[in-house]
């Protein structure tokens, strides 16, 4: 999916992790994707900012990605949605205008499916107490989407499955470089 901001095209934005430009280098629409949950803040900025932002003309997305601390942290998450979950989807049909296929079905979504299944974990703390410090978090889609459609108008019968699976994973090392030893 690509976005516009501001009337500009999709290709005229500028995606940034953590200060870094991760704007996809081939297209330049998109970006490399995270784990939600290794996303601490997003900032949408559609006009008046600076030339480090340089190449966008749309808009800048900056993410700032989250760290571990002193304390140990863990997490789990998983999101099922199934198709039978959802209401039925509506075909669409061939305008009335008085042609002999006017009124009938011209695509049936009847046999539309779309379920998936995402899953993940996380763990943050400490390597160094105060001085360096992990986040890593992955998260796994399972998508099975199929796709059994009649077309009227052409005659023809399309059937298309396929069984989608993407991974999203980072880890973050923080390094606090001092010689000041914090307070005990």
């Amino acid at each position: 999916m690509a976005v516009s901001f501001g009337g500009a095209a999709a290709s005229e934005n500028a995606y940034f992790i953590n200060g870094y430009p991760v704007t996809n280098a081939l297209t330049n629409i998109g970006s490399t994707t995270l784990p939600f949950d290794a996303i601490q803040s997003e900032q949408v900025i559609t006009g008046g900012y600076s030339a480090r932002y340089g190449r966008s003309t749309g808009g800048v997305m900056g993410i700032t990605t989250k760290s571990g601390s002193n304390e140990w942290k863990f997490g789990a998450l998983a999101t099922w949605s199934a198709e039978s979950l959802r209401s039925t989807r509506k075909s669409v049909y061939q305008r009335d205008n008085g042609a002999p296929n006017a009124g009938k079905i011209y695509t049936d979504r009847s046999g539309f499916e779309d379920d998936y299944f995402t899953y993940g974990a996380y763990a943050s703390g400490p390597l160094i107490k105060d001085r360096l410090f992990i986040y890593a978090s992955g998260e796994w889609t399972d998508r099975d989407f199929n796709q059994n459609q009649a077309v009227t108008a052409a005659s023809r019968t399309a059937s298309i499955g396929d069984n989608i699976k993407t991974p999203r994973w980072m880890t973050k090392v923080d390094w606090n470089i001092n010689d000041n030893r914090p307070a005990q």
